[in-house]
């Protein structure tokens, strides 16, 4: 529950001295949103002398809708090296892992599969020409045929 309003954003320039809001706030006006109210945001990590890159930035939105606002239009930053992702818990990322490993498996043996995935729920969805053809639970133990 408390990371449902979040998002960490990597690739996101670091600046010395920075403001972690205004640097947020800066990109989702890219974005074409104005109106999302930010919670609170910090860089993850320590700072190092020579760093390997910027550090992820974590931002908590006040509403749930304004995150879902930011996730509905991040996929404006295609070709960009920025990347917006849910803030899971250790868990939930193995989980997801685990579900793209798998989905890379599948499209192997068929180029015209499609994902979409619940990560919520741990659940993915497979679809082949817009009709569902499989579900499978994260945890790897239940899959369903369609």
């Amino acid at each position: 529950m408390k990371r449902e309003k979040n998002v960490i954003i990597y690739g996101l320039k670091e600046e010395t001295n920075e403001d972690p809001e205004a640097s947020a706030s800066k990109l989702f006006e890219k974005l074409g949103l104005k109106d999302v109210m930010i919670d609170d945001t910090w860089r993850l990590g320590k700072q190092q002398k020579s760093p390997k890159g910027p550090r992820p930035l974590l931002v908590k939105f006040v509403k749930g809708t304004d995150k879902k606002k930011v996730m509905k239009e991040k996929a404006k930053l295609k070709g960009e090296k920025i990347f917006i992702n849910n803030d899971l818990s250790k868990e939930e990322q193995a989980i997801e892992k685990n579900l793209r490993e798998r989905f890379k498996t599948m499209k192997a043996t068929d180029k015209t599969l499609k994902m979409k995935m619940g990560i919520k729920k741990g659940i993915m969805t497979v679809y082949k020409e817009g009709k569902t053809v499989n579900t499978v639970r994260g945890t790897g133990m239940e899959s369903r045929d369609f």
